[in-house]
């Protein structure tokens, strides 16, 4: 969970600007985490990375929490889908991309996206701290529908980012999907549907040991399927 709720983070002169913290005396050093940023979430490096140079998108952000925190895969944009809404000075990127609800054809997976991305508005193109979008006040509330399943009717409000960031926190499946990860990254591969058992026992030895991830390294690397070849 500290990966997600962290009230510090590291910072080095010119990313303290960039957070609006004083710079360290030092090069990365450890300070408190601005109001507004928690854990991973806030990360620039994750901000600007699911974002456009001159706009952020509620569609990169919500699919990065979708597909890289919670391990659910929603299927690629038909062909005849719509291009990123242009901007527009006189609109909030959040009133741009709301269109997407107003389709019927749009709304069927964007309803799973948008509104969790809305949860970043906060920070702009680059991850830095912002009040104000196009002249607007920033509404960065939202809710993530289906946390532990798509096909769930489960709704999570919340009304910020750190909200969002305890939402996943508290979750089963961002602990499930983390351990999921290391399994791909220490066996070198995607899972296959014959990994499924592995993959249940692992997350649940995870839990288990209150997420501490030297005991998931360790539960990896000891299980049958990593030390033995079929």
């Amino acid at each position: 969970p500290e990966l997600l709720t962290a009230d510090y983070t590291f910072v080095d002169a010119a990313l303290a600007g960039l957070y609006g913290v004083e710079a360290p005396a030092a090069a990365w050093s450890q300070v408190p985490a601005p109001a507004g940023r928690m854990g991973l979430l806030g990360h620039a490096s994750v901000l600007a990375s699911n974002a456009y140079p001159n706009q952020t998108s509620p569609v990169r952000r919500g699919l990065f929490v979708r597909r890289a925190l919670l391990c659910q895969e929603l299927p690629p944009p038909p062909p005849e889908a719509g291009a990123v809404p242009e901007v527009d000075p006189s609109a909030s990127t959040r009133e741009r991309f709301e269109q997407h609800m107003d389709d019927d054809f749009c709304r069927s997976c964007h309803q799973f996206i948008d509104p969790v991305g809305f949860g970043f508005e906060h920070f702009d193109p680059i991850g830095a701290w912002r009040e104000l979008d196009a002249g607007l006040e920033i509404d960065a509330s939202g809710e993530l529908v289906g946390l532990d399943d798509l096909a769930g009717d489960d709704v999570h409000a919340f009304g910020s980012l750190p909200e969002l960031a305890m939402v996943l926190a508290g979750s089963e499946a961002a602990p499930a999907c983390f351990s999921r990860h290391y399994f791909r990254y220490a066996h070198g591969r995607l899972e296959a549907p014959e990994d499924d058992c592995a993959l249940d026992d692992l997350a649940q030895r995870f839990a288990a040991a209150d997420h501490d991830v030297v005991s998931l390294l360790a539960a990896t690397l000891t299980a049958p399927e990593y030390r033995y070849r079929r």
